[in-house]
């Protein structure tokens, strides 16, 4: 009689020391027959199980069902919803992998995939660079069992560029998920920043922070404090070389003026390299420069007179935005030091200035904190003629009595501040009083206060006295 399965399964079931009391239950063994099996009885079973197998029937014991599985995992029976229990073809796939193929990681992250179904964790093949370095990756269950894939280094992944790691596995039935390649950037550098104004700088009341990293941030994990972050924005991401490398931190307003305003920034980078603490502080200047000048505006100028700007601090020397027609010949102005740096500018003609009246010269600037100054605006008159008297009362020669004036009118305005008076008319000090006649401080009276000297109209000029500079801040 030929042994079809059901005959094969008959006789294999009762070579077993097991009672069977109806089909599908089974009664529990003797004490005489725990504990042993009889050699007839698994030579038999050994036999029917060959046979059996040649003849395409599965024998199953009892216990787990996969290989590497534990009893509780092998009790766990929730199954996907796409899985079948015998015409399941369809490969299993990746509902998520973190981080991202081809993400920058720290030499500590971990590689977690989670797959949409149940995962035969005997099947996971781990290849390539990062393979080595990894503990050989747990399963754990997330939704299904063992459908999530936890691969973590050793010690630390080793860093370096494009490091690979690939795995292949399949579910249950057998259905192989296909190679997967993984590619990542490992970095155990910790992220610097470049701060701009660099911290100690003076800054003006609207001048933003900027600092630029060398690489992407993780934003969520930035920390500012301080006193400035309290009138901040809170500070804006934007992208210099890749994205969210860069941070600029602006006023809501205006910061307020005053010194060793502070800041601080934590964070890390994607990678989870951690950012050294950046420990800023700022001087806040919101005070517009003031200046002097000498000449001052309005004076008379021989063809070479330097033009002398004193500012009451340090300037920023690209501010520098100049007008007029005494530009063209000048030398463009040269900073130098006279308290603070950068704080005197001065304009020398080319060779000669040109003789007229009304030549212009306008200057605007900003102080280092970005401060304007109040634009400048100069005239002068560049003359190369002397100056002469074109009348006097008396005339020289006529009679004079001891308390007569003597008039002097010159041919144009005159520098009050040069003029001395000599002469042999008699002892005492005359008072010269200034007034116009055709042009301001033309006009030259002179009255004794007991016998007034003779005027020598040869000592009078039309150099203009220095301009008094600005008080220090």
């Amino acid at each position: 009689m030929a042994l079809t399965p059901a005959r094969v399964y008959h006789r294999m079931w009762h070579s077993l020391p097991f009672r069977q009391s109806t089909w599908g239950k089974v009664m529990k063994p003797t004490h005489a027959d725990r504990g042993h099996i009889p050699f007839r009885v698994l030579a038999n079973y050994f036999s029917i199980s060959l046979l059996a197998l040649a003849l395409g029937v599965a024998i199953s014991a009892c216990g787990p069902s996969e290989v590497g599985e534990s009893s509780a995992a092998a009790s766990d029976t929730t199954q996907p919803t796409s899985g079948g229990t015998g015409g399941d073809t369809t490969p299993p796939g990746i509902l998520s992998l973190l981080p991202a193929s081809g993400s920058r990681i720290g030499g500590t992250r971990k590689i977690v995939v989670t797959f949409n179904e149940s995962i035969k964790p005997s099947t996971l093949r781990l290849r390539g660079d990062l393979a080595g370095e990894s503990d050989g990756g747990k399963f754990s269950k997330a939704t299904f069992k063992n459908d999530t894939l936890t691969i973590t280094p050793i010690t630390q992944w080793a860093e370096g560029d494009d490091r690979t790691l690939t795995f292949n596995v399949k579910d249950p039935k057998g259905n192989a998920l296909g190679k997967a390649v993984l590619t990542y950037t490992v970095d155990l550098t910790d992220p610097v920043g470049n701060v701009s104004p660099e911290s100690g700088a003076i800054i003006g009341g609207e001048a933003p922070i900027v600092i630029t990293f060398d690489g992407s941030m993780r934003t969520s994990l930035m920390v500012l404090q301080g006193d400035l972050i309290d009138e901040s924005d809170g500070g804006v991401w934007s992208e210099t070389t890749v994205p969210k490398d860069t941070l600029t931190i602006s006023p809501l307003t205006a910061w307020t003026e005053g010194e060793e305003r502070g800041l601080t920034i934590d964070g890390e980078d994607l990678a989870g390299n951690v950012l050294e603490t950046l420990t800023l502080s700022y001087t806040v200047d919101t005070t517009s420069p003031v200046a002097g000048v000498s000449p001052a505006s309005g004076s008379y100028l021989q063809v070479t007179d330097p033009i002398v700007v004193t500012f009451d601090e340090s300037m920023d020397t690209a501010s520098l935005v100049l007008a007029g027609d005494m530009v063209a010949e000048s030398d463009g102005g040269a900073w130098s030091l006279a308290v603070d740096e950068n704080d005197t500018l001065t304009f020398t003609p080319l060779t000669e200035w040109t003789e007229a009246n009304g030549k212009t010269l306008a200057i605007d600037a900003a102080d280092i904190a970005g401060n304007a100054v109040t634009t400048l605006s100069l005239t002068y008159s560049v003359d190369t003629s002397a100056a002469t008297v074109s009348a006097n009362y008396p005339s020289s020669g006529d009679t004079i009595d001891e308390d007569s004036q003597i008039v002097f009118i010159f041919s144009e305005s005159m520098d009050t501040g040069t003029g001395t008076v000599t002469g042999t008319l008699g002892g005492g000090t005359p008072v010269v009083t200034w007034s116009t006649t055709t042009n301001a401080n033309d006009t030259a009276t002179i009255t004794p206060m007991q016998l007034g000297p003779v005027p020598d109209q040869s000592i009078w000029t039309r150099t203009m006295p220095p301009a008094t500079p600005p008080a220090r801040r």
